[in-house]
Formats: C-alpha cells, sequence, structure tokens
C-alpha cells in the first residue's frame, strides 16, 4: 500500500479524541489531515451550515452598496452595447437585478457547497468509496470554511479600496476590458483560495470514502476542471 497515497484506516475503529469547533477549524488551516480524519468517522454539518449561510451573508451585506452600484455599472456598459441607456430600463427591473446580486452573494455559496458534496460524493461512491453523504456533506463543508476566509479578505479590501469585485487570482493582472473574454475566465478560476480548498477538500474525501489521495483528487479537481470548461465555452459563445 502506498503510504502517501492511501488513507490507512481500519473501517471498524473509532476516533477516540474529540475535538471541538474551535479545534476543527484550527487544524483545518495548520493540519487539516486532523480535521478530515475526525470528521471521517464523526461528520458535522450544522456548524458549517451556519457558518456558510451567516458568513457569506455578513460579508455580502457589509458591502451590499459596493455589489450593487458594480452591477449596476455593469448593466450600463452592456447597455451601451446594445446602442440603449439605463433610462430605458424599467427602475423595477433594475432593482431587482442589483438586490438579485446582494442575494446571489449571501445563498451561492451554500447552494454550491451543497452541490459540490453531492456530485463528489456520487462520483466517490461510483468509484467504490464507502463513506456516507452526511460526511462528504461535512468533509467539504469544512474545507468551504476556507472559501469564507478569502471572502473575509476580499470584503476588507473591498472595503479599503471602495471595489466591488476584488480579486485574489491571476485575472487581477489583466485589464478591465479583458472582462468576459475566455482568459479571464480562466485566469480568474485559478483563484487562490479555491485551490486551497480544492486541496483540502480532496483530502477530506479520501479520509470519507477511504479511497487513495490520487484518487480523491482527480474526483476534486475533474469536476472543478468541467466547470471551468462550462464556463470557457459560456465566454466563448458571448
Amino acid at each position: 500500500m502506498d503510504l502517501e497515497n492511501k488513507v490507512d484506516m481500519n473501517e471498524n475503529e473509532e476516533i477516540s479524541i474529540e475535538l471541538s469547533w474551535w479545534e476543527r477549524v484550527k487544524y483545518l488551516f495548520i493540519q487539516p489531515s486532523k480535521t478530515m480524519e475526525y470528521l471521517a468517522e464523526k461528520p458535522k454539518v450544522l456548524f458549517p451550515i451556519l457558518m456558510i449561510l451567516f458568513g457569506f451573508s455578513i460579508f455580502a451585506l457589509i458591502k451590499k452598496d459596493l455589489i450593487i452600484e458594480f452591477t449596476k455599472n455593469a448593466m450600463m456598459r452592456e447597455l451601451v452595447q446594445k446602442g440603449m441607456s439605463i433610462e430605458d430600463i424599467p427602475e423595477q427591473v433594475i432593482k431587482f437585478s442589483t438586490w438579485g446580486a446582494v442575494v446571489g452573494a449571501m445563498i451561492g455559496p451554500f447552494i454550491g457547497w451543497f452541490i459540490k458534496s453531492v456530485v463528489v460524493h456520487v462520483i466517490a461512491k461510483i468509484t467504490k468509496g464507502v463513506g456516507t453523504f452526511k460526511a462528504s456533506l461535512s468533509a467539504v463543508g469544512y474545507a468551504y470554511l476556507i472559501m469564507l476566509f478569502g471572502e473575509g479578505i476580499r470584503t476588507i479590501i473591498s472595503l479599503i479600496t471602495q471595489n466591488a469585485f476584488v480579486l485574489t487570482s491571476p485575472a487581477v493582472f489583466l485589464g478591465d476590458e479583458q472582462f468576459g473574454t475566455p482568459l479571464y475566465t480562466f485566469t480568474s478560476s485559478l483563484d487562490i483560495f479555491s485551490i486551497w480548498y480544492l486541496v483540502v477538500g480532496s483530502i477530506g474525501i479520501a479520509y470519507v470514502h477511504k479511497i487513495s489521495r490520487k484518487k480523491s483528487s482527480f474526483i476534486v479537481f475533474g469536476c472543478w476542471a468541467v466547470a471551468i470548461l462550462f464556463s470557457l465555452a459560456s465566454a466563448m459563445m458571448k
């Protein structure tokens, strides 16, 4: 057995160490294997549910004015390209679109977490994984706290720069005129916190389903790559 790639755990062995919520979060950042090994045997879903729902909602509300302004400006740019102006759009439509962006920033991550958990769990089971869906949901949920951490950093930068759309990816080096292009779409997907989340998520799925790290990485990063391909195809059709 490859000791580096296999999760060497006895299926009937119980995890005797009890980790508090604070310890689970702490080790998630400094020793993710310890948190994921624990969650594989004692999955916890309430804490990530609350953190993801309320955490992203708080950050979105903190910068709601910036999000609304950014969405309005984006709409205006699209209208100019079509030879129209903002006055051509009913005020109710503008309000719906701008506040829709705020609501999306609040609940989008929660929906994304659930869908990603379902997809990786199903694929892991197809490839002879043995974990439960609750354990998969727990592992991916805790890994998603890294995304929440990244959003917190971006929110602070947003408030300092008064810019709603802060990037922590190579796309930051591209000009605004590149927004929406395939190059911009690809480079923005290489977000440092997204990659970190994927690595930790792969560790979690390996422990949950008792599969090799190589296989779990293929599942997690493979799903991410497919999502990027769809985004690129959409960008190319614009």
